[in-house]
Parts: structure tokens; C-alpha cells; sequence
């Protein structure tokens, strides 16, 4: 049968060779980072005055299609230093929370789509334990340095995917 130039695109995945036994403990030890997320991506000027970070969390929600209002806002503040400045959202349902990020996908969320200083991506991001944040960092570098594409976390495993192109 002859080739018919057709591509197809392979995912390759690949465990990655970091252990350690206090692991699983450190997934369920914090409990109370269950409903936080990390917004980052927003600009300090964006961030001047009170109550902005809850007014940017409610205008993310509206872009995303969510009903957010502050009483679904357990705690809502700066942090971060040197410019950098991120906003700690802390929901007081995980369901609430859940519905949030799941619908933060659908669409890429900038700066410019909230009608906000600059023009630069806004991520949210679960908010992780500090063991975590070095497992993860370890992970990206390693998928930098094997030239992979994607790293991600799943079942307590760190995975990285890299795409080729099959003809």
C-alpha cells in the first residue's frame, strides 16, 4: 500500500524518574489549599488600589462565563514582591472553585480580553504545596532539557509528552 502523505501526530509519554516517600503525604497533608488558586499575569498597576484583586477575580469570572460574586470569596489579596505580583483567591467551596478553573480552559484569558493594563496572558493555577512547586520546577526543567513539549501531574506521577510527527 503505498504512503499517502498523510501525518499523524503521536504523543510519546514518559514517566519521569523523580521519587520521594514523603509524596503522598504532602498531597493530603495541606488540606486547606483545596480551594486557592494562583492568579498571575496581571500588572502591578492593575493592582494599586483596595478591593482591585476581587474586582479583576469577578471580571475573570464574567469572561469565563461563571457567576462569582465576594461572598464566594473566602479571602482575596496580594502576594509576590519585585514586580511580580500574583492574586491568592481562596474559595469557600471546592465546587465553586472546581466550576472555575475547569472553565478557565475554554478560552485564553489576557489582559487585554479584561480590559486590563498590557496584553499578556493571565493564568490560574491550583495553588501548590512548597514541595510540590520544587517537584514541579524539577519537572519542567527536565522537559526543557529532553525537549518535550508538555509536563503535566497525574495519579501521583510526573509525565511529559512530546509530539512527533509520524508519516
Amino acid at each position: 500500500m503505498k504512503n499517502n502523505h498523510k501525518h499523524h501526530i503521536k504523543f510519546q509519554s514518559v514517566l519521569l524518574k523523580i521519587k520521594t516517600t514523603s509524596h503522598k503525604t504532602n498531597l493530603s497533608d495541606p488540606e486547606y489549599l483545596e480551594n486557592n488558586v494562583i492568579i498571575s499575569g496581571i500588572a502591578e498597576d492593575d493592582l494599586k488600589n483596595p478591593d482591585d484583586e476581587k474586582k479583576i477575580v469577578v471580571k475573570i469570572a464574567k469572561f469565563c462565563d461563571v457567576d462569582i460574586n465576594e461572598a464566594d470569596m473566602k479571602k482575596c489579596y496580594q502576594i509576590g514582591n519585585n514586580g511580580k505580583k500574583q492574586i491568592k483567591l481562596v474559595f469557600r467551596d471546592k465546587e465553586k472553585k472546581e466550576l472555575f478553573m475547569s472553565k478557565r480552559k475554554e478560552s485564553q484569558i489576557t489582559t487585554k480580553n479584561l480590559k486590563l493594563t498590557g496584553d499578556s496572558i493571565i493564568y490560574l493555577n491550583h495553588e501548590l504545596t512548597r514541595q510540590n512547586q520544587l517537584l514541579f520546577k524539577l519537572t519542567r526543567d527536565k522537559k526543557r532539557e529532553l525537549q518535550y513539549k508538555f509536563a503535566w501531574f497525574a495519579q501521583e506521577k510526573y509525565f511529559y509528552a512530546k509530539l512527533k510527527i509520524v508519516k
